[in-house]
């Protein structure tokens, strides 16, 4: 009871200043000039001291969050600066939740997977995932779920395939037993994550199989203008392209670029590699004259990015 009442008074702070973050971004408090994102929570982070400086528990949820949005916007070492001084200030408090701490833990993962540390990623992840048991968080909530995908997705990366698929096969079997099965959005992200994993081992086409199951049934769920199934055609392409199905990897790269090309700016971080991608295919197939255009236009489009050359 004292842990929910501590809970409740923390979680009612943290909405009080989130308001303020946004009072102070009105036209009244700006006058009338656009504050930029980056400004806004650099803001957020200097007040944080003069307000909340003997509070620290709430100083470590307020932390925890403004890091989790230095993360989304890129700024990785902001990022982690702030999730480990909230991990710091979390770990005095003696009746601190350890489902905060695993969010606290799992943001910093992001932040160390930003950063390419995929070893230092597995260690928070683990981490993460014995505090969700120790906080009698269950296997299949969004949470849970969220841990044991980033992990499988990190052990691939760190050349782990058979690691990463039993982590994803037991994922899918908590989905099945819970009644999620394999049309909730956490099925679909880890059976693509699966499918590459599969690949990494060198099971192409249990991999391709997976794949092809997944694109199919994404489509039939969510639609085609979905992002997840963008996301999972993208897979799909990269699986069918290491495969040499070069034909089929052109004609799943051709479907996402237009579909891409529909939602996001032609520079976008979503537009360019899926062009080159698609040109990378047509070389393949020896159509050179169609690749060419495309592979000048990423670098131009990368140039105007201010890429180096």
């Amino acid at each position: 009871l004292e842990r929910a009442r501590s809970e409740a008074a923390v979680s009612e702070q943290v909405s009080d200043y989130l308001v303020s973050l946004f009072e102070a971004a009105s036209p009244e408090e700006s006058g009338g000039a656009p504050i930029e994102p980056r400004k806004l929570v650099d803001l957020g982070h200097q007040a944080l001291q003069k307000h909340f400086g003997k509070e620290p528990q709430v100083r470590a949820r307020m932390l925890g969050m403004l890091g989790r949005v230095y993360c989304v916007m890129g700024h990785t070492e902001e990022c982690r600066r702030d999730i480990e001084e909230a991990l710091a200030l979390d770990g005095e408090h003696p009746n601190g939740n350890p489902a905060v701490r695993a969010k606290f833990i799992f943001d910093l993962s992001d932040s160390q997977i930003r950063a390419g540390r995929y070893d230092l990623a597995e260690h928070s992840l683990r981490q993460a995932a014995r505090l969700l048991q120790e906080g009698d968080v269950p296997a299949d909530s969004e949470r849970s779920i969220e841990v044991q995908s980033s992990l499988g997705y990190v052990l691939r990366a760190l050349q782990k395939p058979q690691q990463s698929i039993a982590v994803l096969e037991a994922l899918q079997r908590t989905l099945a037993a819970a009644g999620q099965g394999a049309d909730s959005q956490p099925a679909f992200e880890a059976l693509g994550s699966l499918a590459l994993s599969y690949q990494e081992a060198g099971r192409t086409d249990e991999a391709l199989a997976l794949s092809q199951k997944t694109v199919d049934r994404v489509r039939e769920v969510l639609g085609p203008d979905n992002i997840q199934y963008l996301y999972q055609l993208d897979y799909h392409g990269y699986l069918l392209y290491v495969s040499a199905h070069y034909t089929e990897a052109e004609a799943a790269r051709r479907e996402l670029l237009a579909r891409y090309e529909k939602l996001y700016a032609p520079t976008s971080y979503h537009v360019t590699p899926a062009r080159n991608n698609l040109a990378a295919a047509l070389r393949q197939l020896g159509r050179v004259r169609e690749a060419v255009p495309l592979f000048r236009r990423v670098i131009a489009d990368e140039r105007s990015a201010g890429a180096p050359d």
